[in-house]
């Protein structure tokens, strides 16, 4: 990845010199945080019912470990367990 970078870099820099002087600090940031976006590789999405335990409860909703998707009171767990 930091070949690409390095390669990218001259491209990176003439978009950030043709913005005005006050603002090449912020272009500069948006323009990097884009490429790291588009150049690493995206975060694995658990499946849709990968909840093993529920970790917390809070008031008539559980939360899954992990990721928050909320079971509604009175419905029971993938696992059986309420």
């Amino acid at each position: 990845m930091l070949d690409k970078l390095k390669a990218d870099f001259d491209g990176i820099m003439e978009l950030v010199n043709k913005t005005p002087a006050p603002l090449q600090e912020t272009a500069f940031k948006m323009i990097l945080e884009q490429w790291f976006s588009a150049n690493t590789a995206p975060k694995p999405v658990p499946p849709a019912n990968a909840c093993a335990t529920p970790t917390r409860r809070s008031g008539s909703t559980r939360w899954c470990s992990g990721w928050r998707q909320a079971i509604p009171h009175g419905q029971r767990h993938h696992d059986g367990n309420p």
